[in-house]
C-alpha cells in the first residue's frame, strides 16, 4: 500500500493518521480492526466466486466497499499494511482442529529486532483474541477476557499450539508452524472453504464481529453472543430483517437476493428451523442423529435445548446458577463429541445448545425467567422464542397412570405448539 492507501485503511479500522511502527500501534491496530471489520462469508453465500487474494482486490473490498472477509482476506491485507508501515510481518499457516488441513487459517508473526521479540497477530479468526500475543510458551497472557498460551506439539517440535483458557477450561484454537508463507499458497484452501459442503461457510450467512460484551455472530437466522452463548436478537424471519441485522450490527450494506434463492429464506422450505429437546441421557444419541438428519434434508437451522431442574441438584453447597453452568459445560462437550462422531459439527446450520435453569422450588420461577411446569417452561422459554417449524423430542417412558397425573413433555408439545412435533422412541 502507498501512504494514501494506508491512511484510508487506518480510517477504515477507526484510527486517524499513520502511527509509528511500534508495539503500541500494533496493539491499537489489531484491537480497532476486530471491532470495525467483521469476519464474514457473504461473497460465498451470494456466489461471488472465486474469492481473490490479490491485495488490490482485498483493499477494494474491505476499505472501499467497507466489507469484511475470511481469515485469508483480512490477515493478508493486514500483513500488507503492516509491512508498508515498516513492520517486519510475515504470514503463517494454521490448521483448524476440526479440519486439520494446512492453510485452514492465515495468521501473522510480527518481529521487533530491537528486543528480538515476536508477536502473534490475528484479525481474521471467528472468535479472535483481542490483542497481539507475545510468542512465549512460558507464560499465560490475557486479552481482558480469556487467557492464552503457546505449547509445542509433543509429537512434532516444529508445530505450535495456541491454547485458550476460558472459565477454567482449556481449548485448542489452532496449531501452526513458523514457516513463512506467500499469499498465493492460501488460494487452494480458500477455494475449498468456498465450495466444499463440509465447510461451515457454504451453508448459510456467517458474520461475526468483536464487541466489549463478547463476539457477536450472525449464523444463518440467529444472532447471538458467542461468549455468553445467548441470543441478542429475535430469529431472522425475512430479507428485510436480515439486511437490518447486517447494517445495524456489522455495518454491512447489502441488497442481494441470493440468500433468498433456494436457501436461507426460501419460502418453499417448510422446515427452516428445527429444535431438538434433549434429555441429558444416552437416549439423546438417537435423538441427535435424527435431528441432524432432518436438518440436513431441509438445510435447516438446528438448535438443541435442555432445561435443568432444581430438583436434580444433589449438593446444596453449590448454587443453582453454578449447577446450571456445570450442566451447560458438560453437555456442550458431550454434544460436540456426538456431532464430531457424526462428522457434522460444522456442516449443519446452527447446532448450538441452549441450557436454561428451571427452579420448581421457587413456585415456577427460574434463574432467568418465570415459568410453570417443566414442559411449559421448555415450550415458553426455549422453544417459542426460536419460532421453530419442527420440534423433535423423545417419548417419555411413563405409565398410563403416570400420564394421567403428569403430562409427558411430548404430549404437551403436541397439544400446545403450533409447529410440527416429531416424537421418536
Amino acid at each position: 500500500m502507498d501512504r494514501q492507501q494506508i491512511e484510508c485503511y487506518m480510517e477504515r479500522i477507526g484510527l486517524n493518521g499513520i502511527e509509528q511502527a511500534d508495539l503500541e500501534t500494533l496493539r491499537s491496530m489489531q484491537e480497532h480492526h476486530i471491532y470495525m471489520v467483521p469476519v464474514e462469508n457473504l461473497d460465498i453465500i451470494e456466489k461471488r466466486l472465486p474469492i481473490s487474494l490479490e491485495i488490490k482486490d482485498l483493499y477494494d473490498k474491505v476499505v472501499n466497499r467497507r466489507r469484511g472477509g475470511l481469515s485469508f482476506e483480512l490477515n493478508l491485507l493486514f500483513a500488507d499494511a503492516l509491512n508498508s508501515m515498516g513492520y517486519q510481518a510475515r504470514l503463517l499457516s494454521a490448521k483448524h482442529p476440526k479440519y486439520g488441513h494446512e492453510f485452514d487459517h492465515a495468521l501473522i508473526l510480527v518481529e521487533f529486532p530491537e528486543d528480538e521479540s515476536q508477536w502473534i497477530v490475528d484479525v481474521g479468526y471467528i472468535e479472535n483474541f483481542r490483542t497481539p500475543l507475545l510468542f512465549d510458551s512460558r507464560i499465560w497472557q490475557s486479552d481482558g477476557r480469556d487467557a492464552y498460551t503457546f505449547r509445542q506439539d509433543p509429537e512434532d517440535q516444529g508445530v505450535w499450539r495456541l491454547i485458550r483458557r476460558r472459565q477454567g477450561k482449556e481449548e485448542l484454537i489452532y496449531s501452526f508452524t513458523l514457516t513463512e508463507r506467500s499469499p498465493h499458497e492460501y488460494q487452494n484452501q480458500c477455494d475449498w472453504f468456498c465450495k466444499n459442503e463440509r465447510s461451515r461457510f457454504t451453508r448459510g450467512p456467517y458474520v461475526s464481529i468483536e464487541r466489549p460484551e463478547g463476539r457477536i455472530c450472525l449464523s444463518y437466522d440467529a444472532v447471538e453472543n458467542l461468549y455468553t452463548q445467548k441470543p441478542i436478537r429475535p430469529v431472522i424471519e425475512n430479507q428485510q430483517e436480515y439486511e437490518s441485522a447486517l447494517r445495524e450490527i456489522f455495518g454491512i450494506e447489502t441488497t442481494s437476493q441470493d440468500a433468498l434463492d433456494g436457501g436461507l429464506y426460501d419460502q418453499n422450505n417448510k422446515r427452516r428451523r428445527i429444535i431438538a429437546v434433549l434429555n441429558d441421557a444416552p437416549s439423546d444419541d438417537a435423538l441427535i442423529e435424527k435431528a441432524v438428519h432432518l436438518a440436513h434434508d431441509s438445510n435447516s437451522h438446528l438448535r438443541f435445548v435442555y432445561a435443568v431442574d432444581e430438583f436434580d441438584r444433589q449438593d446444596s453447597s453449590i448454587s443453582f446458577p453454578t449447577f446450571v453452568q456445570m450442566i451447560r459445560d458438560r453437555m456442550n462437550v458431550s454434544l460436540k463429541e456426538r456431532l464430531d462422531a457424526l462428522n457434522d459439527d460444522d456442516s449443519i446450520q446452527g447446532g448450538e445448545l441452549v441450557v436454561m435453569g428451571f427452579n420448581k422450588a421457587m413456585r415456577g420461577a427460574t434463574i432467568d425467567e418465570p415459568a410453570g411446569l417443566t414442559p411449559q417452561f421448555i415450550s415458553e422459554m426455549l422453544i417459542k422464542p426460536f419460532n421453530p417449524d419442527l420440534v423433535v423430542c423423545k417419548q417419555d417412558k411413563k405409565s398410563l397412570l403416570g400420564r394421567l397425573f403428569h403430562s409427558s413433555a411430548s404430549d404437551y408439545f403436541k397439544r400446545k405448539l403450533t409447529c410440527d412435533v416429531e416424537v421418536i422412541d
